[in-house]
């Protein structure tokens, strides 16, 4: 019966243990490479509507000038 208890403890105390790894160390490890990824993504979206406009401004200066 002692060795169901100690045994059970442990067990208690291995998922406690899994618990706060997770939360301490897993957790702001993902959410550091999910901001990562959200920054380079953003970074690219901006880049490609900066590039996006100039073309489409040269593309509109390039029309009202033909006419």
């Amino acid at each position: 019966m002692k060795e169901d208890t100690i045994r059970y403890a442990l067990y208690i105390l291995g998922i406690i243990t899994a618990l706060y790894i997770v939360v301490r160390y897993v957790i702001p490890l993902v959410f550091k490479i999910v901001a990562g990824l959200m920054g380079i993504v953003f970074n690219v979206v901006i880049f490609l509507a900066i590039v996006f406009g100039v073309i489409w401004g040269i593309g509109y200066l390039s029309k009202s000038m033909r006419r």
